[in-house]
């Protein structure tokens, strides 16, 4: 079992939107869920067994294989490029590398998408 976690360099004012719905359950499972599709194309595929096998949750995204930490740090393993030609160890910095753009545009539309949600409800509650 091996749990991925990332590092992402932000502007100031996305840091700060950020670490307001950092304690949004909600929020941090579809922006882990966004992770994990980003990834999936860098996810070594044999079998299907390691990339499919996940457990997405607001605290992160877990591959539960015994053998995925391996893969991960790519100890000692040819990836097969058959299903994914992108399967490459570090998977969520190569994606990265390749995606940040777009990978961040994504990030900052569900931020600011229950961003707005939670202003609404804020603002409901403070009329009722």
């Amino acid at each position: 079992m091996a749990t991925v976690n990332f590092e992402i360099q932000l502007d100031d004012e996305l840091a700060k939107t950020l670490e307001q719905v950092l304690t949004d359950d909600a929020t941090m499972l579809e922006i882990n869920e966004a992770v994990a599709k980003w990834c999936d194309p860098y996810v070594p595929f044999r079998t299907g067994a390691l990339a499919t096998d996940i457990v997405i949750s607001p605290d992160g995204i877990t591959y539960n294989q015994p053998y995925a930490e391996k893969n991960y740090f790519g100890v000692d393993i040819p990836h097969n490029l058959t299903i994914h030609p992108l399967a490459t160890a570090l998977w969520d910095e190569a994606m990265m590398r390749d995606h940040e753009e777009e990978f961040l545009a994504e990030v900052q539309e569900i931020i600011d998408r229950t961003s707005r949600s939670e202003e609404r409800r804020v603002g409901k509650e403070c009329r009722s």
